[in-house]
């Protein structure tokens, strides 16, 4: 594990363009700077957070795809804030109408402007005192949403045992209950307005993410049968009677198909 080296530039500054241009030349380091220009360099994460913040970009870039409202960045992304800090979220966001603005020039450097949208994730290496008070800046400099993921700590522990309990169980509802899990996540998203069902949570989170953190399945022989094969793509497609994209926004209207004195049928 490889700590961050502060530099201290207390008697001279790097010029924006001089910062830039050690960062190009440097690409296997990630340089940061504060608003007093000190500079922070971040050795290349280990191979567990590297890939986190994979799937962590990739979920935000699908989402991104689906409404077409921006444009996504991922780790190496450079920003420079209203307060003339340089910072390089692990994943950011901003609205189309932002990059509209910038010309190509701008475009192909550090962007001049803060992210409307922020995601941190910390590492082993990472202070959480520094990244709240980096979470604080975004803020203070225009986010409008900022995410501080912290897997290690007690409410991310807490969050897993809720969610993995969920899924145990759901799970040892198949197939004694039904034999289409997805039926179950679709029963959970129209009964209970769940943005995403106990197999969809599954199938986010990861076959063998979920595996490594567990091992107390016996009897359940959905789980059971999926750890031997550890098929990622055990999903297949998406029941349609809800759309992700219209959920919560859109209500069914009834149409009534047919009736007589005692019944109608909708």
């Amino acid at each position: 594990m490889i700590n961050p080296l502060e530099i201290k530039f207390d008697s001279c500054q790097l010029t924006n363009e001089q910062f830039y241009k050690l960062c190009q030349d440097n690409r296997d380091l990630r340089f940061e700077r504060n608003s007093n220009g000190d500079m922070v360099i971040m050795a290349p994460t280990g191979g567990e957070t590297s890939d986190r913040n994979s799937e962590i970009n990739f979920q935000l870039r699908l989402w991104n795809k689906q409404y077409k409202l921006g444009k996504v960045f991922e780790s190496s992304g450079g920003f420079t804030l209203p307060n003339g800090a340089d910072r390089s979220p692990d994943a950011s966001w901003i609205p189309l109408e932002q990059w509209n603005n910038l010309t190509l020039k701008q475009r192909q450097k550090f962007l001049p402007l803060c992210p409307d949208f922020v995601i941190e994730l910390r590492s082993p290496s990472d202070s959480l005192k520094t990244l709240q008070e980096k979470m604080q800046e975004y803020m203070e400099n225009g986010t409008k949403l900022g995410w501080l993921i912290n897997r290690k700590d007690k409410y991310g522990e807490y969050s897993w045992s809720v969610i993995s309990k969920i899924i145990k169980y759901a799970s040892s509802l198949v197939p004694g209950i039904t034999d289409k899990f997805n039926d179950i996540d679709e029963a959970m998203r129209l009964g209970f307005n769940w943005a995403m069902g106990p197999f969809e949570m599954l199938k986010s989170i990861g076959v063998n993410e979920f595996f490594n953190r567990i091992d107390d399945f016996k009897n359940n022989t959905f789980l059971e049968n999926l750890a031997k094969t550890k098929d990622e793509n055990f999903y297949g497609s998406r029941q349609l009677y809800t759309d992700i994209e219209t959920l919560g926004k859109v209500k069914p209207k009834a149409i009534k198909t047919d009736k007589n004195k005692s019944a109608e049928i909708y």
